[in-house]
């Protein structure tokens, strides 16, 4: 694997961390430097709508990332970036974005979570007492019919329940 070996280790581990868009994210750290690599650590799920903001963004930018390195250069807080992708400009959805596992993390999920976030605030309002957010969870709460058809509890349960999981995963 010739062409592994030519991205720089440093950003290997952070890209590697997501199960789709690995080129995307690439480019967005390549183009974006430092501040692309702290934002893949600290958020991952934002720097992945950052890295393809083409998807998200009204009106699309014309150079994405160009427009991704301005935002990370201007220092904007993330809710600023979180507004700028189109999402409730608020701490408790930029928390529920920092919760949401990297398994959970692709292009579809996280449309549908912006949608639903518009659409129902109770999305917002279940997701965030959560601890981890993975993907049944975003199936759910993101599906109106089903979210009708389950309790608070059971979500914290499936939350919890995928918790001890990865602990136990962990120790294997």
């Amino acid at each position: 694997m010739k062409w592994y070996s030519s991205i720089p280790e440093h950003i290997r581990p952070a890209v590697k961390l997501f199960p789709s868009r690995q080129f995307h994210l690439l480019l967005f750290a390549w183009q974006c430097g430092q501040a692309a690599l702290y934002l893949e650590i600290d958020n991952p799920a934002l720097s992945y709508m950052l890295a393809s903001n083409w998807l998200f963004h009204q009106p699309k930018a014309r150079n994405p990332l160009r427009s991704a390195r301005l935002l990370l250069e201007l220092y904007k807080k993330q809710k600023d970036i979180l507004e700028w992708l189109m999402f409730p400009a608020t701490n408790k959805v930029r928390n529920i974005i920092r919760r949401i596992d990297n398994g959970a993390i692709n292009i579809n999920s996280l449309v549908h979570l912006r949608q639903s976030s518009l659409d129902r605030p109770d999305t917002l309002k279940v997701l965030s007492h959560l601890d981890s957010i993975n993907a049944d969870i975003l199936r759910i709460v993101t599906d109106q019919n089903l979210h009708k058809s389950v309790t608070e509890t059971f979500i914290e349960d499936i939350s919890i329940g995928a918790a001890l999981l990865q602990q136990i995963a962990s120790h294997i």
